[in-house]
């Protein structure tokens, strides 16, 4: 384990603490974490990205509702601002710190930049992580825990979801647009299909 990923890995406890003192849907979060892992570790050889990034997305999906209870209508800014002043990441090392309230704000509406004073590598990493953070949201858009990820299989042009414990009908436009960004990461666009029984 990298001293990096020891830090980040040491704020597990922190972050798990500050999504139930928000009053996230504890239930909701976890499994996107889940979902997110998932979609990292099956696109690793797409993203090249290594462990404390898988760390960062997977604390970045605990936190992503932390602004609802303040409002729900703007709560990826309100858990952006959590993010970045609760007294209970204080000792969230402060870099890292700042790329995950970014990821946490680009979770739902159209997902902002990086700054251009960040490196590309660090710019890339925000662009990753918040496309597996969307789509991994995507999936459980409902907030019952039943969608779970069978395979990611890359195609010629994009990807394919092979998505199972829900039907067909329940993914529609609004998971394409979740997962946009991660087509566009991907080099074409991500298509689901749900695995047979």
């Amino acid at each position: 384990m990298t001293g990096r990923q020891e830090l980040l890995a040491a704020q597990s406890e922190q972050v798990a603490h500050l999504a139930a003192k928000t009053g996230s849907d504890l239930a909701h979060v976890r499994h996107v974490a889940v979902l997110a892992g998932a979609l990292f570790d099956a696109l690793t050889p797409l993203h090249g990205l290594a462990e404390p990034e898988r760390t960062l997305l997977v604390h970045a999906s605990l936190l992503h509702d932390t602004g609802l209870w303040l409002n729900p209508a703007g709560h990826h800014r309100h858990s952006a601002y959590i993010v970045r002043h609760d007294i209970l990441l204080a000792d969230y090392p402060p870099a890292d710190r700042q790329l995950l309230a970014r990821l946490v704000r680009n979770h739902r509406r159209r997902p902002r930049p990086a700054p251009k004073s960040w490196p590309l590598d660090r710019r890339l990493t925000l662009l990753w992580l918040s496309a597996l953070l969307r789509t991994a949201d995507g999936l459980d858009m409902r907030h019952d825990q039943a969608a779970s990820l069978v395979a990611v299989r890359r195609k010629l042009h994009g990807l394919e979801l092979v998505i199972g414990g829900v039907d067909a009908s329940r993914f529609d436009r609004a998971l394409a647009k979740k997962a946009a960004l991660l087509g566009q990461l991907a080099g074409g666009p991500v298509r689901w299909r749900v695995a047979s029984p």
